[in-house]
């Protein structure tokens, strides 16, 4: 049976993006709930910044259809505006907005009622109906768009290992895979047989590749690898929680593309400046002393990955390795801020914006859009580690531009799922 959601103001100024969160659903906003953001639209802070932008998005919805008889948002939720006057007096004061979307949800069908409001919740189950609390319903993470697919299919599997390539009109299954999505073809046994791409109307096999000496560890990252390396791909995006892999893997892909294959002309770093826990405060020095702390984690890739090749190893007074490779290629790496982006037009670069989960959609529209020829912009980040307090995990850049672009051939995802920095590491990220 269909369910009809309710939302009331709680959930709406905890996430102006909630609507996102019930994909081909059937959401009710009732017209007092507008009231209640009217007035709530003029507080400083989350909850009027918030109701702002939810009240310019519904406006954005009805301007494309009639919203009293619903209107279909890109996820598919059809939303309606209630602006029916129910009796309230079995709920109470007629004033009080809650009251009026307990009355709107009695008259609907198979009502469930959304809120963050715990005394809403008790009421609304006192009259029997399925009340839900909005943050333990949000849409499940798992079922975001990963960027990769297993096809239990051994002739496929070994047709594309001898001969390299395959058409897509070999399986239906193929010919459903979005632009650049990457495909692992098992026998029924679940034994690994080969390893592809789609590209077009086919199916290429992936090869083995080491930049800048790194191996894969296992089959997401082979998949990363193949996507960074190739020019044709000006935009991937990569996920996944603490240890997978991400910056190192682009880090490693960078420094190959742009110092041994010579395809761009500089490695430009990036990373948004966003303190987990109690912000420190200002940081003295020159631009390049101030950035240094929020590039450690891009500076520990560069350590490893230096200190891996006898080129760049340590040397006997400890200085790190990055700062070796830094100092031989100054002319060709760059770690700059995300604030001084806006108004440049960058061109024939390999560009890694890392923690972009943190980076809000007009931002990342703002940085996809400094894209100039012979560019390729790499987006990083864990969408459950998110230390910008107005982003979660529906609603930040990375997961925007994911979604957004996952049938774009311009474009390829993956999804890092399994952790290699270490056993603690990957506990960690599973468990707390």
């Amino acid at each position: 049976m269909t369910k009809t959601y309710i939302l009331d103001t709680s959930v709406i100024i905890s996430n102006p993006y909630c609507l996102n969160s019930f994909p081909n659903e059937k959401v009710i906003i009732q017209a007092s709930v507008l009231k209640d953001l009217d007035t709530i639209k003029t507080r400083h802070g989350d909850s009027g910044r918030n109701a702002r932008v939810f009240i310019r998005l519904l406006d954005e919805l009805s301007d494309k259809e009639d919203i009293r008889k619903g209107a279909k948002t890109d996820k598919n939720t059809v939303v309606y505006l209630d602006v029916n006057n129910y009796d309230t007096s079995q709920f109470g004061d007629s004033s009080y907005s809650d009251n009026k979307i307990l009355a709107c949800a009695l008259k609907c069908e198979n009502p469930v009622v959304v809120s963050k409001d715990i005394e809403m919740r008790i009421v609304a189950k006192a009259f029997g109906m399925k009340v839900i609390n909005y943050e333990s319903e949000k849409s499940n993470i798992s079922e975001l768009y990963s960027g990769t697919r297993i096809i239990y299919n051994t002739d496929i599997g070994r047709k594309l290992e001898k001969s390299r390539i395959v058409s897509c009109t070999e399986s239906y299954h193929l010919e459903e895979m979005m632009p650049n999505e990457c495909v692992l073809f098992k026998d029924e046994n679940d034994h690994g047989i080969s390893i592809g791409r789609k590209i077009k109307n086919d199916i290429k096999l992936i090869d083995s590749n080491k930049p800048w000496g790194l191996s894969s560890k296992n089959i997401e990252q082979a998949f990363s690898m193949d996507l960074l390396l190739d020019p044709k791909v000006p935009l991937v995006t990569l996920s996944g929680f603490a240890g997978t892999g991400k910056s190192l893997i682009a880090v490693a892909c960078g420094l190959e593309s742009v110092i041994n294959n010579k395809q761009y002309s500089n490695f430009a770093i990036y990373r948004p400046i966003q303190p987990v826990g109690t912000d420190m405060g200002y940081l003295p020095g020159e631009l390049a002393d101030k950035l240094e702390p929020w590039m450690s984690a891009i500076h520990d890739s560069m350590d490893y990955l230096t200190s891996k090749s006898s080129k760049h190893k340590k040397n006997g007074n400890g200085s790190a390795g990055w700062k070796s490779a830094l100092s031989q290629y100054s002319d060709k790496i760059c770690m700059e801020a995300l604030t001084y982006i806006r108004g440049r037009s960058i061109a024939n670069s390999f560009i890694l914006m890392d923690e972009t989960q943190n980076v809000t959609k007009e931002e990342i529209k703002t940085i996809l859009t400094r894209v100039s020829y012979g560019t390729k912009i790499v987006l990083t980040g864990d969408i459950e580690q998110i230390d910008n307090r107005h982003l979660d995990a529906l609603n930040n850049g990375l997961t925007y531009v994911i979604d957004k672009f996952r049938k774009s051939p311009l474009a390829g995802h993956i999804t890092l799922i399994q952790g290699e920095r270490s056993p603690l590491a990957t506990e960690a990220a599973n468990i707390l």
